[in-house]
């Protein structure tokens, strides 16, 4: 039987590892566009020193036809492992909560660890996150006011 933290838990890390491997990816693919970048910029520069004065420079579409298919082959990469990420990260999610043997109950723990807190009722603050080590929590007795006591008559 899993409680409903370790459901939590295991939803939190699951969201870690896609953040980590989103920004793993954007590193690789970053660090890709600047090689290509470089190469594309050394190829023009040498084009470029063989001007004359009063010449358009002429770039060779092979070049260009080069750097574009680069480009192609590493964005069609980068959005394979992004793909590939947000599968593994939606199967977690998936298999997380079809373990759940109360989705509804999850839910409604989740839930409560979200809503505002009174911060003149810590209780309140207090029950919601216990009652998150607990496969089923009891509701909390309902609180009525005391009543007033009531004065003796006055004696004669």
């Amino acid at each position: 039987m899993t409680y409903p933290v370790d459901q939590i838990v295991n939803l939190l890390k699951a969201n870690g590892q896609l953040a980590f491997k989103l920004a793993e990816i954007a590193r690789t693919s970053g660090e890709e566009y600047l090689q290509i970048g470089g190469k594309a910029a050394g190829g023009f520069a040498g084009q470029i020193q063989d001007i004359k004065p009063g010449q358009f420079p002429g770039f060779k579409s092979e070049a260009g036809t080069a750097i574009l298919s680069d480009l192609e082959k590493s964005r069609e990469e980068t959005l394979s492992k992004v793909k590939s990420a947000v599968e593994e990260w939606q199967s977690t999610w998936k298999n997380v909560v079809s373990d759940t043997s109360a989705p509804k109950e999850l839910t409604d723990k989740f839930q409560s660890l979200f809503q505002p807190q009174s911060l003149f009722q810590p209780q309140s603050l207090f029950q919601s996150w216990s009652g998150l080590f607990s496969a089923a929590t009891p509701a909390p007795a309902p609180v009525t006011p005391p009543k007033p006591a009531q004065k003796a008559p006055p004696k004669a």
